[in-house]
């Protein structure tokens, strides 16, 4: 089996590549140092303006650790092409001012970028306008008023991110064409469902040949990892985890969104593993949507394999797909009552699953909306 790689890496990993290969003596690398002098993490002063001014005027900028960290108050743009966003001298945090009103940071128009080394703190329990969570203006949804990152485009790459307390919406939301994301720990989004201000630990829009791997979201709130739709996205060797905090899903496999129906085609989703503790995690790999909605449903979500799953309230379920391949995951230790609209604890449970090829040993039962 081959996974799509990309050929083009930033300058800090072909440094670590070449550094093995033991070319360093033969390449005349310059040294990163902190480039962004107007933004000081060492006060409460707000530092979006100064940061703002540093992503719009240089290819590449790198910030410092220390304390608080760069106070973000306005939404910062992340526009250009090839920039590289990151830290020197371990990661810098970026916190959200209690007023914010919108994403941390927000990437608009831009492809080939990176951004890494970085911990992305929304200081949810101290943010004023936790109402635009339940209550998003017109023409918003709630997690552009509360994600941490919201990242699109093509061959980008984010990893080495610590992403916690977002507001809501998600710790991590990206769409895209070709990027990768590794090493995101992703922790404590939102507040505890159902309160209305629920988050994901990393949200995939949209995943058209992205490949997800090595990632760890911990008490996320409402789903760990959830993928919407996309086509050969390979997601792989990733952690859920919720022992503190209840979260609808660890893992979600499709979502419609505003359509009655989507797909993953050619799509890989193994090897990675889900636990919860006791009434923590209703769904632990939900393939499917019909929990949510009845009447939408994904044509195909490609090939779910190889996963492990343990102490959710129904640790696999199927239901609401129309072709895909759900073979080889191994379940345990299903547990607890606390659910959506009703509670049903099963090992593995399927219903709707189409022309899908399932793997044996399901009971039938389906999680539609006013389920008994």
């Amino acid at each position: 089996m081959t996974y799509r790689h990309r050929l083009q890496r930033p300058l800090a990993r072909l440094t670590v590549q070449l550094a093995w290969l033991g070319f360093l003596t033969l390449f005349a690398v310059p040294a990163l140092a902190q480039n962004c002098p107007g933004a000081d993490p060492n006060d409460s002063t707000p530092d979006s303006a100064a940061l703002q001014s540093c992503l719009d005027n240089n290819s590449a900028v790198y910030l410092q650790p220390g304390y608080p960290g760069y106070i973000i108050d306005t939404r910062l743009w992340f526009r250009s092409w090839n920039a590289v966003l990151s830290s020197v001298g371990g990661k810098a945090t970026l916190k959200a001012h209690p007023d914010l009103t919108r994403a941390m940071i927000r990437v608009d128009g831009a492809n080939y970028y990176t951004i890494s080394e970085l911990i992305l703190d929304g200081d949810r329990q101290n943010r004023t306008r936790n109402d635009l969570c339940t209550a998003p203006e017109q023409g918003f949804y709630a997690g552009a008023h509360g994600s941490n990152l919201i990242a699109e485009g093509s061959g980008y790459t984010l990893h080495h991110i610590n992403t916690i307390n977002a507001m809501c919406g998600s710790g991590l939301e990206a769409k895209g064409e070709n990027f990768e994301i590794y090493s995101v720990y992703s922790a404590n989004n939102g507040d505890e469902a159902p309160g209305g201000g629920w988050a994901d630990g990393m949200t995939l829009v949209r995943c058209d040949g992205g490949y997800v791997h090595h990632n760890y979201m911990v008490d996320n709130t409402d789903i760990g990892l959830v993928i919407f739709r996309g086509s050969g996205c390979t997601v792989r060797f990733n952690t859920v985890v919720n022992t503190s905090r209840y979260a609808f899903a660890g893992i979600k496999v499709g979502d419609p969104g505003l359509d009655s129906s989507a797909s993953l085609s050619g799509s890989l989703v193994h090897d990675n593993e889900v636990t919860a503790g006791y009434n923590l995690l209703t769904f632990g790999l939900l393939v499917g949507h019909h929990p949510w909605d009845a009447n939408k449903w994904m044509t195909d979500v490609g090939e779910v394999s190889y996963n492990s799953i343990s102490g959710a309230m129904a640790n696999l379920v199927v239901d609401g797909i129309q072709a895909g391949t759900i073979v080889s995951n191994s379940m345990s230790n299903a547990q607890g009552t606390r659910a959506l609209t009703c509670s049903y604890t099963a090992n593995y449970t399927a219903d709707h699953f189409g022309n899908a090829t399932l793997q044996g040993g399901y009971v039938i039962h389906s999680f539609d909306p006013g389920c008994q």
